[in-house]
C-alpha cells in the first residue's frame, strides 16, 4: 500500500494565498489562470490545495497577473462611464449589480449631485 504524501503547512498556506489572489478577480477560473501561465487547471488546483510546491518565480508571475486583472476590474465602472452619466455607467457594467446595491448607488449619486449643485450656488 502506498502512503499518501503529507501536505506541509507551508505549501498549504501558499496554496491558500494563491487561491485568494485568484478569487479576487471575478470569473478567473483555475483553467483561465492556467492558460495565462501555461499550466493546466489541474496543476493550478494542486498548487492551491498545497499538494505541489510552487516556485517563487511562478508565484510572482501569478501575483502580477492577478494584480493586473484586479486593477482592470476595479476601474470597470470608471472606464464604462466615459461618455455616459453615472447611472448609465452602472447599467453598462459587464458585471451584474444587485437591484438593492444599484438603488443605494443611485441614491448616493443623486445626493452627490445635489451637494455639487449647492456648492456651485455658493
Amino acid at each position: 500500500m502506498v502512503a499518501k504524501r503529507q501536505i506541509s503547512s507551508g505549501s498549504k498556506a501558499v496554496g491558500e494565498r494563491l487561491r485568494r489572489m485568484r478569487k479576487r478577480v471575478p470569473h478567473l477560473t483555475q483553467e483561465a489562470l492556467g492558460t495565462k501561465v501555461g499550466l493546466t487547471a489541474q496543476q493550478i488546483s494542486k498548487y492551491e490545495r498545497g499538494e505541489s510546491s510552487i516556485s517563487v518565480e511562478l508565484f510572482e508571475r501569478i501575483k502580477k497577473i492577478t494584480d493586473d486583472l484586479s486593477d482592470e476590474n476595479s476601474s470597470t465602472l470608471r472606464d464604462y462611464s466615459f461618455g455616459f452619466s453615472e447611472r448609465q455607467a452602472l447599467y453598462a457594467s459587464p458585471h451584474p449589480i444587485k437591484s438593492e446595491t444599484l438603488a443605494i448607488l443611485q441614491q448616493a449619486i443623486d445626493d452627490l449631485n445635489l451637494g455639487m449643485e449647492r456648492l456651485r450656488k455658493l
